[in-house]
């Protein structure tokens, strides 16, 4: 028997001038409501336009047919509909979830481990952007139990800046390097390139990773197909120097992994939640980087229901590595599902307890911190 969609909520939560969290909240005929995420910065606008649009096909959608709505949308539009389908999906995985009796790990053929270790991205919270602010950061996560820390320090450059990226580079060489100094031996750290190393920086940059111990080094060049001969050798020159590759944040469906994972060009690949489809989405790519020989780990700058859908499916995955957790951006990230994300515990993140994805979002919050989409820009 059929159980269909009644109602879609949209909540656009205010979080920094940076960031706005989108939760997408699904109930059917039974009583069963779920929630997804689709936060993604910048597109906020576009992302309420095509939720608002799914209003007339959804109500009334089957929320058992989760594979069936994944083949309805699947390559429609660019990044923002590819957020807001994916947020979509996840409601209908939480739907399923409680509908089962289980947990959303258990669903997917139950859990491998029933901790996660995390790492801290500091760099939302870093405002003052210099060597010393991200030392602060820095310290005030290790502080706080983390063991693994990332950051970007490469703010002013672009790919393409030719000799004027000179400086841009050596100040984020001084940031990485103050900071890798600061946290000491017993502290891992990871730099985010944001596809910025461009004119020879990439492999000029595995040699300053190398020397520093950096736990891996994150998109240093574009990730096309113009790109793949260049990012082969650079993942050889990496191997030598024994430095991990991460990569892939972007990638919108299995597809698009593909050509990366058969050339092997990354250590970790990166696939986010939100962006690749969802949860089952996400599953497959996990499991078809490990039949590769390598590795996942989440993309996960998120909110706390993406963080929620992380958690469950890295614990399934075989072969995976510590997830993103974007620290100390806002209390909010705990305060708004009160006491069902897991406190981090030296940098160790338990598996959400309850049904589905195991969370729901406080009405009192959300009425404080919600904003009218309408006035988006």
């Amino acid at each position: 028997m059929s159980d269909p969609v009644t109602d879609i909520r949209i909540n656009f939560v205010h979080v920094t001038e940076k960031t706005i969290w989108i939760f997408v909240r699904l109930r059917t005929k039974s009583g069963f409501e779920g929630v997804g995420e689709a936060t993604l910065g910048g597109y906020e606008s576009a992302i309420s336009t095509f939720l608002e649009g799914s209003r007339k096909w959804l109500i009334g959608y089957d929320s058992k047919n989760i594979n069936g709505m994944a083949s309805r949308l699947q390559g429609r539009g660019g990044a923002a509909q590819a957020a807001a389908r994916s947020g979509i999906e996840q409601a209908l995985w939480d739907i399923q979830g409680k509908r089962a009796g289980m947990p959303i790990h258990a669903l997917l053929g139950y859990a491998l481990r029933d901790s996660i270790p995390l790492y801290a991205n500091i760099n939302r919270r870093t405002i003052n952007r210099t060597p010393q602010g991200f030392v602060e950061s820095a310290l005030l996560a290790t502080a706080n139990g983390h063991r693994i820390l990332k950051i970007a320090p490469f703010d002013g450059l672009r790919f393409d800046d030719g000799w004027h990226a000179e400086s841009a580079y050596r100040h984020g060489i001084s940031c990485t390097r103050a900071v890798v100094e600061a946290v000491g031996s017993n502290v891992q750290v990871s730099v985010d390139c944001h596809w910025r190393l461009g004119g020879g920086l990439a492999e000029r940059f595995l040699h300053e990773a190398a020397e520093l111990g950096l736990f891996w080094v994150e998109c240093p060049l574009p990730e096309t197909a113009a790109s793949l001969d260049d990012l082969v050798r650079l993942h050889a020159v990496s191997q030598q120097l024994h430095v991990r590759l991460a990569g892939l944040e972007q990638g919108g469906n299995l597809q698009e992994f593909l050509p990366f994972l058969h050339r092997g060009i990354f250590d970790v690949i990166m696939p986010d939640v939100k962006w690749v489809g969802g949860i089952g989405p996400l599953r497959d790519i996990a499991a078809t980087a490990d039949a590769h020989g390598i590795a996942t780990s989440p993309h996960n700058p998120s909110g706390p229901v993406c963080h929620a859908a992380s958690l469950h499916l890295v614990s399934t995955m075989k072969r995976s590595f510590p997830l993103e957790h974007q620290f100390d951006e806002s209390q909010l990230f705990f305060d708004l599902c009160p006491s069902q994300i897991p406190l981090i515990d030296n940098g160790i993140s338990a598996l959400p307890k309850g049904l589905g994805l195991g969370v729901t979002l406080d009405e009192g919050i959300l009425k404080d911190t919600s904003i009218d989409p309408s006035k988006l820009i």
